[in-house]
């Protein structure tokens, strides 16, 4: 079917070609649907479509784990569904980012992006913008080591109060809670987490894509009742990450991973792991993580070196060093990108870093044409 629809030409059954894409799991598919999707409403003229043709390539991106891409549509999202006088979609997009900044452990922009969005952390407003707001802010508390807290917001998530949630936030967020029980140190996987675990289970099975299946194990992993068992499904959602191309979740296994059999007092074998997540991480720009993949490398009993800045930028660095060298100011920049001003003077300090300049004027001359 999602092949068939590469032939359609109207922009809002290839939307909704997307959206089933990502029901089935298969987010390259969604997102060349929905950027198609994109395209032709831009060239007709149906600018009310392009919000919604976003919001899917949004939310495909950031299932497949392309998280620069998801933060360029879904920015551009919030700005269209707004000049549009769509309040609804404005509030999703601005979702999508609070889950994409919390993700990286950028608290100041993730809870900026939840008011923008409009539902803060209460059960107010749109479902789908309250999921993703909690959602995020469930993240900040995972990764700032509150796993109740996590485990408590998740559950607002995974029943709403009608009884119905969103499905594909469920199955997303089901890892998070895991995670966070795991976390806790509890004995074992309580009814709670069985019974999120059923649906993940059958969802992520049936769409047989490399990133869901290595979510699977790892989720297997964390569940397992003993070592050797989980050691047999960290190892195959490594292999699956491979298939796949999400070196954030790639990492994240491995930092868990790491965690785990540190635990269990195998430190030469967790050393191994945490290095390549921390490399990752700390390429990846996400310091929370990198920091935590550091701690666990002490515990470890290897020296954690400095870790001095790459010459590679990422996409967000990019796009704001680009602003900078065509004259914006920081809180202009805030303002387009929907950042907190202090989280573009840090992104600004790393590219200076990372490209040796020291002042706008050397980055201006850096990025002219």
């Amino acid at each position: 079917m999602l092949r068939l629809a590469t032939r359609v030409d109207d922009p809002a059954a290839l939307v909704r070609a997307a959206t089933a894409g990502i029901l089935v799991g298969d987010g390259p598919a969604a997102h060349a649907l929905a950027a198609r999707a994109v395209r032709i409403a831009r060239t007709r003229g149906e600018l009310a479509l392009v919000p919604h043709g976003l919001e899917i390539a949004a939310f495909a991106g950031l299932a497949a784990g392309h998280y620069d891409a998801a933060t360029a549509d879904a920015t551009e999202g919030a700005t269209l569904a707004a000049a549009t006088g769509q309040p609804g979609p404005a509030q999703v997009h601005f979702g999508i980012l609070a889950v994409l900044a919390a993700l990286l452990g950028d608290r100041e922009t993730a809870t900026l992006r939840v008011r923008q969005a409009g539902t803060h952390d209460s059960t107010a407003g749109p479902g789908q913008a309250r999921a993703l707001c909690e959602w995020a802010l469930a993240l900040l508390d995972l990764i700032e080591g509150r796993p109740a807290a996590t485990v408590e917001r998740l559950d607002r998530i995974m029943v709403a109060r009608s009884g119905h949630g969103n499905a594909v936030l469920q199955v997303a967020a089901t890892p998070h809670l895991v995670e966070a029980a795991w976390r806790g140190g509890r004995p074992g996987p309580g009814p709670r987490i069985l019974a999120a675990l059923v649906p993940f289970e059958r969802w992520t099975t049936g769409t047989g894509q490399p990133p869901w299946l290595a979510l699977r194990s790892r989720c297997r992993a964390l569940v397992a009742a003993d070592g050797d068992t989980a050691d047999g499904h960290f190892r195959e959602a490594l292999a699956q990450h491979l298939r796949g191309d999400g070196d954030f979740a790639r990492a994240h296994t491995e930092l868990l991973y790491g965690r785990e059999l540190r635990r269990r007092r195998r430190p030469g074998a967790a050393r191994e792991h945490l290095r390549s997540a921390a490399e990752t991480f700390t390429l990846l720009d996400a310091r929370p993580w990198a920091a935590q993949a550091d701690v666990e490398l002490r515990a470890a009993g290897a020296p954690v070196p400095d870790r001095p800045p790459t010459a590679e930028l990422t996409a967000q660095q990019e796009r704001i060093a680009r602003l900078v060298a065509g004259g914006a100011t920081n809180r202009e920049i805030a303002q387009q990108l929907y950042l907190s001003p202090r989280t573009v003077d840090h992104h600004l300090r790393n590219v200076f870093a990372r490209l040796g300049v020291r002042s706008r004027t050397e980055l201006a001359r850096r990025f002219s044409p």
